[in-house]
């Protein structure tokens, strides 16, 4: 697997976590 195949697999699952921290946020604040 060459690098750029990499470097965009590992910026999706970084999206993907941050989107999901995001998405989480207002459940913490309330709780």
């Amino acid at each position: 697997m060459n690098a750029k195949i990499r470097l965009e697999v590992f910026g999706w699952i970084i999206g993907m976590a941050v989107t999901v921290a995001w998405l989480s946020m207002p459940l913490w604040l309330n709780s």
